[in-house]
């Protein structure tokens, strides 16, 4: 090692230098700062770690009567089932119900509609019996021109049997037709005998037909007359102002031709539109003037005494 003062080499377990005769060692005493506090050594315990155990509580029995029990969710869901099941029940019952009234219907309107209806007087018992057994000379009196009934129609005025007849035919070929059945095409002569054939109309599914009657007129004028089997014109104009037909006809009719086609209207049908039957002049042949627009909608009313 080397001299700490002179820096000479000198042995190792030297204790002066060899050189400068110093020490090799030097010895502080270093003493003690009375305001610097010394503590005790602190040695810990070792730590032991205790196992925590649940306290145990006591137990009580409380008393169950007279408190609601809650529903479990499978009675829950019984209950819903339940319900969904009846109202499907119920649905189903509806649906059925309704099905079956619908067939019902249309059966009957298809039996009514294709079939040949004879209307049966005694259906109107008291109006029919009075006026049949009126006597001839009662009915003339009534056929007279008054003031309140306009110009005459000089035909029978009672109530008589009737025939609708669903086909589709020309006006003249429904007045030969209703001659061939030992009738006549009808010819209305009082509101009352206007009222029993809408009547009888009202029966069926009659709303979308035309039928024809008895009335028409010649070309060369307006007059609108009945036309009896004789193929004579009979006294009084259906279209005169004044007389009980005006209640019947269709607005702005009689028009004697049709507007906008050209097409003349001579002959007299009866039509329904909004709930009621009407009086309407239209043409001779129905579908061959309209290009079969009309089949299948076309028909006639005889009348028999």
């Amino acid at each position: 090692m080397k001299c700490l003062f002179c820096g000479a080499e000198i042995p190792d377990n030297a204790k002066f230098c060899g050189q400068c005769g110093s020490k090799t060692h030097v010895e502080v005493e270093i003493e003690p700062d009375q305001n610097q506090m010394v503590y005790p050594a602190y040695q810990q315990e070792p730590y032991h770690q205790e196992q925590y155990q649940q306290p145990e509580y006591p137990q009580y029995d409380y008393p169950q009567e007279g408190y609601p029990q809650a529903q479990s969710t499978s009675e829950k869901n019984n209950i819903g089932i339940a319900l969904i099941v009846i109202l499907l029940i119920v649905l189903a019952a509806l649906v059925g119900l309704m099905v079956f009234l619908f067939i019902n219907k249309n059966n009957k309107a298809s039996s009514e509609v294709l079939d040949l209806v004879t209307y049966d007087a005694s259906k109107v018992p008291e109006v029919t019996t009075e006026v049949q057994e009126e006597t001839a000379e009662t009915a003339s009196e009534e056929a007279e021109t008054t003031e309140d009934d306009g110009p005459a129609i000089v035909d029978d005025k009672a109530i008589h049997e009737y025939e609708i007849v669903y086909k589709d035919v020309t006006w003249q070929q429904a007045y030969n037709q209703a001659i061939q059945k030992g009738g006549y095409l009808v010819r209305i002569n009082t509101q009352d005998e206007f009222d029993a054939i809408v009547e009888l109309l009202n029966e069926g599914e009659n709303g979308k037909y035309r039928f024809y009657v008895g009335g028409k007129r010649e070309s060369d004028n307006r007059d609108y007359r009945w036309f009896n089997e004789d193929g004579e014109y009979l006294d009084g104009v259906i279209n005169a102002p004044g007389n009980w037909y005006d209640s019947i006809w269709y607005d702005n009719e009689p028009s004697f031709e049709e507007d906008g086609m050209d097409i003349e209207e001579n002959s007299l049908c009866l039509f329904k539109v909004s709930d009621n039957w009407w009086l309407n002049d239209t043409t001779d042949d129905l579908n061959g003037d309209y290009d079969d627009l009309f089949s299948g909608s076309i028909g006639y009313i005889i009348e028999y005494e």
